[in-house]
């Protein structure tokens, strides 16, 4: 006690800041990391093209394939299961109530399975008419590689801001963000797509990541 009576005033308003910006960078955590998986599969369908082209010019013409995402805002916020087990989303309007012992009653998959989002990602693939040599892919590759570095330089930094003025410690929404990706494409990957590029591209993501923020720690 009398050591705290010896401390200087902290102004409430600082810590109300704190709070606030800790809050806005917790928001930020899917749009950082949908970002970065939506980069890592436009590089594979431009590696995968440029491979096309060289072994049948005739494919030039189709332009370049990439994908384009767009958020759909949901009316409510929405509980959905990430296990493998469930191939379809299950809504829970009362999802305390619905779940005993860490065991959602909807689907019998436990808690941290479960994920709570208002608004769904969606991708359509567009064609780039311009890019369709080999020099226009190898321009766009070099693109996205310079805007998956850029954002990386984002959240790390946000991350480092967090953990150096946090009060308690973090539970890193980053990290796990980045686990649920990765588990979304295996699934993707045993139900038949080709996306080997994208997971170990998102697995060297979160472990460089992971190996950054421990040295900082």
């Amino acid at each position: 006690m009398a050591f705290i009576v010896t401390c200087p005033l902290h102004a409430v308003c600082n810590i109300l800041s704190l709070n606030e910006a800790e809050q806005l960078i917790r928001k930020l955590t899917r749009p950082i990391v949908e970002t970065t998986r939506l980069i890592e599969q436009n590089l594979q369908l431009a590696k995968e093209y440029a491979k096309d082209i060289s072994e049948n010019p005739e494919l030039a013409h189709q332009g370049l394939p990439q994908k384009n995402a767009t958020s759909d805002h949901l009316r409510y916020p929405t509980t959905i299961c990430t296990n493998r087990k469930c191939c379809r989303t299950v809504i829970l309007i009362k999802q305390f109530l619905s779940c005993l012992v860490g065991i959602c009653s909807k689907c019998g998959c436990l808690w941290n399975d479960h994920q709570h989002i208002t608004y769904e990602v969606k991708t359509d693939i567009r064609y780039l008419k311009e890019a369709s040599s080999a020099s226009d892919i190898a321009t766009q590759i070099k693109n996205l590689k310079e805007e998956k570095i850029k954002i990386e330089e984002v959240y790390k930094k946000l991350a480092k801001y967090l953990h150096a003025n946090a009060i308690l410690p973090l539970h890193d929404d980053i990290i796990e963000y980045f686990r649920l990706c990765i588990k979304q494409e295996q699934m993707r990957k045993a139900c038949g797509d080709q996306n080997n590029e994208v997971i170990q591209g998102l697995e060297h993501l979160m472990e460089e990541y992971k190996e950054e923020i421990n040295l900082f720690k």
